[in-house]
């Protein structure tokens, strides 16, 4: 696992993802076998952990996210109260889009938007593999020349597909990326010469 460093109360902190931390795991949040919330704070299981942090502890969501690396998107409610609260959301779809929109202020979403270097542990390790599964690897030597040569233009579109169905570590970008072209040159060729097209190369 990869050590991480987060600010907490101002103070630079190195900790592991899944390592100790309270009652807890750092930058991981534990769900019991009846599908409550573990508190990092206090060993006790909720499943409105939100609720009891503020009340119990007096942490908001947010800083308990931060101080425990947890992802910043992570909700801090059991599934199952969750579910209840989209069905009831989806309930009442039209008045809560309108009070949404009342609502509503870009300016200070933009200002409270959080920098790069204050993401917690979980959000950036999510980032990080995110970005490698969308870069992808690059090229064997044998799959270049698999692609490589006088091949018809149906046939290598025909052959990039099998790499991409057969190995989800490739990626369109990073093929364009092995033979030293833009990213948008694979993308250029598969667009062009559709699957149906391909098919008269079999």
């Amino acid at each position: 696992m990869v050590s991480y460093s987060d600010f907490y109360d101002g103070r630079a902190i190195f900790v592991r993802i899944g390592g100790p931390d309270g009652f807890g795991s750092y930058g991981q949040l534990t769900v019991t076998t009846d599908g409550r919330l573990l508190c990092h704070e206090c060993g006790g299981t909720y499943l409105h952990l939100a609720t009891h942090l503020t009340r119990s502890h007096g942490v908001t969501a947010e800083r308990y996210r931060v101080t425990h690396g947890l992802l910043l998107t992570m909700p801090l409610v059991a599934a199952s109260v969750s579910h209840r609260m989209a069905r009831s959301w989806e309930a009442n779809r039209e008045q809560n889009l309108e009070a949404l929109a009342r609502h509503r202020d870009p300016l200070r979403a933009r200002e409270s938007a959080r920098p790069v270097s204050q993401w917690t542990a979980a959000t950036r390790a999510a980032r990080v593999k995110r970005l490698a599964e969308q870069r992808g690897r690059a090229l064997t030597e044998a799959e270049k020349q698999e692609l490589g040569g006088d091949l018809p233009i149906t046939e290598w579109c025909r052959r990039v597909r099998g790499l991409l169905a057969g190995d989800p570590t490739l990626s369109v970008a990073s093929i364009s990326r092995s033979f030293d072209m833009s990213a948008s040159w694979a993308y250029r060729r598969l667009h062009r010469y559709p699957q149906q097209g391909d098919e008269q190369c079999r």
